[in-house]
Order: structure tokens, then C-alpha cells, then sequence
């Protein structure tokens, strides 16, 4: 069988067709689990590889521990990060509105803490801002408030053409924290 294509972010349905490719290929050679990623790597164009190196780091980053891909992690930032592409603007500006308004209801409590302090002078501090997270039922892990507080999604990449220069979303980076933690 024919090597798959390069995958080279050129359209829409490109990420998911190579996908198929890969695992077709993966399946129809035998190809060994620790020889997927190689192999998969070696089919992406240089920008898609940079980009993948640069949301690594984050990764990396966020889970203050060395991220190692495989297949299954893979497979799925190629998606996430297509979609984050291939968003519109609009969608992109409602889904960071939607994410504020949660947000910023969960919020409320702290900011009622703060207002009933008897000395309004001393801030609940951040040890107690994640205590109060973990206990009450925050929708989201530590990773995500992290991620959540340096991952700006009017600064996130709109093409592949960013390589190592890529910056991932908010959602890319919590939804493989989440699936992977």
C-alpha cells in the first residue's frame, strides 16, 4: 500500500481524512504503537509539526510534567486545533462570552466572601480561591483554572501558518487536559 498524504491543514476535511489514512495505513501494515507517533510526525508538513511542538509546550507547561504523545492524544489535537482554525470569528467571540458568563457565576461567591470580611482590606487569597473551587463542585480542574488565567482566546492562532508561533485556545488546551489528566 501507498504511503498516506502529508497533511498540510489546506482544508476543512484535510484532518480527518488523513486520519483515516494514517490508521488505515497503522492497521494494513501492522505498524507497532511505539512506531505511530514517528511515522505519523514524518506525515505532517513543517507547520503542522511546529504547531504541535508549540501546544506541547503548553501542555508540558500545564501539567508541570513532560507531555508524550500517542495516538489517541494526537488524533485528538489535530482535531481541536482544526476546529480552532477553521472557527469563525463570531463563534469564537461567543463561545469566550458564554465562558465568562460561567465563569463569572462561579465567581460570586469569592466576591460575596470578599464583601463580607469584617476587614475588607484583606482579599481571599488564591490558596483559598482554589480550596473553595475544589469544594464546591467547580466545573473545571486546577489545569483548566490555569490555563483559564494565562491563555488569552483574542491572541489564540487562526491558521497552521503559525508554527512554532501557534497558539493554542482555551478549549484546545482544556479538553486534552481534561481527557488526559
Amino acid at each position: 500500500m501507498s504511503q498516506p498524504f502529508i497533511f498540510k491543514g489546506d482544508s476543512d476535511r484535510d484532518v480527518e481524512l488523513w486520519i483515516d489514512a494514517i490508521e488505515i495505513y497503522f492497521i494494513d501494515n501492522d505498524i507497532a504503537e511505539d512506531n505511530r507517533i514517528p511515522f505519523a510526525f514524518d506525515h505532517l508538513s513543517g507547520h503542522i509539526s511546529a504547531c504541535l511542538m508549540s501546544l506541547t509546550g503548553c501542555l508540558s507547561g500545564f501539567r508541570q510534567a513532560k507531555w508524550v504523545w500517542d495516538w489517541t492524544k494526537l488524533k485528538m489535537a489535530l482535531i481541536l486545533m482544526n476546529e480552532q482554525i477553521r472557527a469563525p470569528t463570531a463563534e469564537v467571540g461567543s463561545e469566550l462570552i458564554a465562558r465568562l458568563l460561567t465563569f463569572g457565576r462561579h465567581a460570586w461567591p469569592f466576591v460575596q466572601a470578599f464583601l463580607d470580611e469584617d476587614e475588607p482590606s484583606s482579599a481571599v487569597n488564591e490558596h483559598d480561591l482554589l480550596m473553595e473551587c475544589l469544594s464546591s463542585n467547580f466545573p473545571e480542574p486546577i489545569a483548566y483554572l490555569r490555563a483559564l488565567s494565562t491563555v488569552s482566546d483574542s491572541q489564540t492562532s487562526r491558521t497552521w501558518d503559525d508554527g512554532a508561533n501557534f497558539q493554542p485556545s482555551r478549549k484546545v488546551i482544556r479538553d486534552l487536559l481534561l481527557e488526559f489528566m
